[in-house]
């Protein structure tokens, strides 16, 4: 059975629900036995050597990356570099929200980023994110007047959003074709 190893950043759970559905899928259509970790509770000892792919992933918050996820992408950057299988690299990031934006973020917060650290990744995508101004949101008073300042006052953002409940951009199809792709990069 291949193993897979996903690395995640996650600051209000958008990207650990993704990372947790692609897992999952992966488990029961692709027959791989997954690890997820999340980077925040990681110790720097983590072998890579012994999976079959890895997903590097992190929820963009102001166009970065956590910074737990940098951490260990600083820490395990030679050997990322060295492993020869299947890295993939997956965000979830309002401004790729938009259809006609995705293409230009998963560009810029998946390949581009990667490079940084001279990772070269087989795979990569921009997700949409999640904007919760829901009462009892993990966004918080201070991200939540940030963002709708940003949003209604930036022309070149299209998105239709509620300022008084959850919206969630992610496209769960694409997610889907991510995590497909992945499993045929890994079997072959």
């Amino acid at each position: 059975m291949r193993s897979v190893l996903i690395v995640y950043g996650s600051r209000y759970g958008t990207t650990e629900e993704v990372v947790k559905h692609v897992s999952e899928e992966m488990e029961v259509t692709g027959k791989i036995k997954v690890e997820l970790v999340n980077s925040k509770k990681l110790k720097n000892n983590l072998d890579i050597s012994k999976y079959d792919g890895i997903i590097l992933s992190s929820g963009i918050k102001i166009g970065s990356w956590t910074k737990h996820m940098k951490k260990f992408l600083k820490y395990h950057q030679d050997q990322l570099d060295e492993f020869k299988k299947p890295i993939a690299a997956c965000v979830c990031s309002g401004y790729a929200s938009e259809p006609e934006k995705n293409e230009q973020y998963t560009q810029e917060y998946t390949y581009d980023f990667m490079a940084t650290f001279g990772i070269k990744i087989s795979l990569g995508q921009a997700f949409g994110g999640v904007f919760d101004f829901s009462q009892g949101s993990k966004f918080g008073f201070f991200n939540k007047t940030i963002i709708k300042a940003l949003y209604k006052n930036d022309k070149s953002i299209k998105l239709d959003v509620d300022y008084e409940s959850k919206n969630d951009y992610r496209d769960w199809e694409m997610i889907n074709k991510f995590r497909d792709d992945f499993i045929q990069l890994i079997n072959n």
